[in-house]
């Protein structure tokens, strides 16, 4: 697997920065992530659709920046990968006070064999609890319902309480 370096773009947007991640969160990111910090507004939204794999640096400096980031900041993660998301499970201080607010869920057509990175926006989609509020989505492809990769009952585990 070649991995992707590291990338950040910023947008600001209303008041609000949108900061959209990409390529491996790994050593390399935390230089980048202590100069972002230096200019963050007090909302933020974290856009992570372009996170391809996250190493155990990565998950080390991230927890570092997000503790350094999350006083007195309204955080929201968005497209949210499932790279990401195994990590944030195994590891919530990831999370810190953010919410998350849409994820990128993997699934594959048991017909057709496609894979698929599907949207699903909390409230809408899934509840803060675990649950799925809407039906399994069809593939793409040939219309069969798709199996997620990871059941709901793992894979919601970000949201355990506290």
């Amino acid at each position: 697997m070649e991995l992707q370096s590291f990338s950040m773009r910023i947008e600001s947007k209303d008041g609000s920065a949108l900061v959209f991640f990409s390529g491996t969160l790994n050593e390399e990111a935390y230089a980048q992530y202590v100069k972002l910090a230096e200019s963050l507004p007090k909302s933020c939204v974290f856009d992570f659709g372009g996170v391809s794999f996250i190493n155990s640096t990565g998950v080390r400096d991230w927890i570092k920046f997000i503790r350094l980031v999350q006083t007195g900041r309204t955080i929201v993660f968005e497209r949210c990968t499932d790279s990401l998301i195994g990590n944030m499970n195994l590891m919530p201080y990831m999370v810190g006070e953010a919410t998350i607010k849409s994820v990128l869920r993997n699934s594959t057509c048991p017909k057709c064999g496609a894979l698929d990175a599907i949207l699903l926006v909390q409230g809408k989609d899934f509840d803060g609890n675990g649950h799925m509020l809407s039906d399994t989505p069809a593939c793409r492809t040939c219309k069969t319902i798709v199996v997620w990769d990871m059941p709901d009952s793992e894979y919601f585990l970000f949201q355990r309480p506290g």
